[in-house]
């Protein structure tokens, strides 16, 4: 059997990366478009997009962020959840983020 080591982010556009995307009924255009408009409502924002994952949108507030710095890993990255990118582009209401958030069923894994 083999051992899970650990989260896997894929790049946008990577085979798993644009299956992701798809799966939440989106596209490259449209993952660019919802970081636009988080760093319109948002305090950080992302300098690099590292890619995806099961849960959304992973990048850096760092420009040139790569796992090979010496510090890449000093200060947090940014993940932004599949509904938040989906209400940033108005697909679902208002407020789903927050719901989803605040339903702990949802956020375990």
């Amino acid at each position: 059997m083999q051992k899970n080591s650990g989260y896997h982010v894929h790049h946008l556009e990577s085979l798993r990366g644009q299956l992701l995307i798809r799966r939440n009924q989106l596209n490259v255009d449209d993952i660019k478009k919802a970081v636009e408009l988080w760093h319109q409502d948002s305090k950080s924002t992302i300098r690099t997009v590292i890619g995806v994952g099961e849960d959304g949108l992973i990048g850096s507030e760092r420009d040139g962020w790569h796992p090979d710095l010496p510090d890449a890993f000093s200060s947090g990255l940014v993940m932004i959840p599949w509904v938040q990118i989906l209400e940033l582009l108005k697909r679902v209401p208002e407020g789903a983020t927050g719901i989803f958030l605040s339903n702990p069923s949802s956020t375990k894994q």
